[in-house]
């Protein structure tokens, strides 16, 4: 699906330069190419959580990198 960067972008549906937990639950269904189920919801949050260090409830290009190829 490209690399990191184009990940990244393709996730910034806004173009702001962040993510948010919609954007990021859209581009991780995008990526599976399917449904999300709960379990995926669940560990989706999860990570979601995990990356944004600065928890601002958005993820910048270093924190999606930590998370982008799980």
């Amino acid at each position: 699906m490209g690399n990191l960067e184009e990940q990244f972008g393709a996730a910034d549906r806004n173009g702001d330069g962040r993510i948010d937990i919609k954007e990021y639950t859209a581009w991780k269904g995008a990526t599976l190419g399917r449904a999300l189920t709960a379990d995926d919801l669940d560990k989706v949050f999860a990570d979601f959580i995990a990356a944004d260090t600065d928890e601002d409830g958005t993820l910048a290009f270093t924190e999606f990198e930590t998370i982008a190829g799980d």
